[in-house]
């Protein structure tokens, strides 16, 4: 069975292949549980099949990022169209400096990224510790209690700290070279995916580097060491999540 997760508000989300799971405090400071079905647009046999294959595999994963944050996703680009044209239409943007300032845009994108980071960690660093020492606890034992899951480690190999890293590891390699287009954007986070699936393989010893750094990085910046407070959900969340896997598949 296969769990990912995330931090949210007061709370943690685990998703598996057929299932959403929410796990969150109340204003009350009692723990409620939601739950909803895997979208089919995310769960059918073309996907599957997609998900199967090499550097298309990357695509499905992108698009399930994009999904599960459509919302802020829309928002940002609908904003992102009147900004552009304003600034065209005062100049500031012109045929000459399109590419200076495309790219100067996207070494800020790499320093907002840290600072995100670093702002995430505050505010939900502890949860996505939690999220990541119960899905680490029941990898290991195949079930999650709370006194185990307190000992478990709160890094993961498979957090999304790790491939972030590569991602941006190969778009500085990318401007420094000069080399920039949607199409090479786009072939930067296929290559970055495939890196990050290597971990899976024969061949880890190359991912090896990369995710040894993005695990130094979860530590640092993205993830903190959870109370029981953050553990409680988490373990909550996730053992609801894998009743109703094994009661219903």
């Amino acid at each position: 069975m296969n769990i990912g997760g995330r931090a949210l508000l007061n709370g943690i989300m685990f998703q598996s292949e057929n299932y959403t799971v929410k796990a969150r405090y109340d204003k009350e400071g009692n723990i409620f549980i939601t739950e909803e079905q895997t979208p089919t647009i995310l769960d059918n046999k073309f996907v599957s099949f997609m998900s199967s294959l090499p550097f298309l595999r990357g695509i499905v994963a992108l698009f399930r990022i994009l999904w599960s944050v459509r919302k802020i996703f829309i928002i940002s680009f609908i904003l992102v169209i009147p900004f552009t044209l304003l600034l065209q239409n005062y100049k500031v943007i012109n045929d000459s400096n399109i590419n200076e300032l495309t790219i100067g845009v996207q070494y800020l994108y790499i320093v907002l990224i840290i600072i995100i980071f670093w702002g995430i960690n505050r505010k939900y660093g502890k949860f996505h510790g939690a999220e990541h020492k119960v899905i680490n606890t029941f990898k290991r034992y195949g079930k999650v209690e709370l006194a185990s899951a307190i000992k478990t480690t709160r890094i993961s190999s498979r957090c999304g700290t790790n491939l972030v890293f590569i991602v941006v590891v190969l778009k500085l390699i990318s401007l420094i070279s000069g080399v920039n287009s949607p199409l090479v954007n786009l072939s930067i986070w296929l290559v970055a995916y495939e890196i990050f699936e290597l971990q899976e393989t024969k061949l880890a010893f190359l991912s090896k580097p990369f995710i040894t750094i993005g695990e130094f990085l979860q530590k640092l910046l993205t993830t903190s060491e959870p109370t029981v407070y953050e553990l409680k959900p988490a373990v909550e969340g996730i053992n609801h999540l894998i009743k109703l896997e094994r009661t219903n598949n």
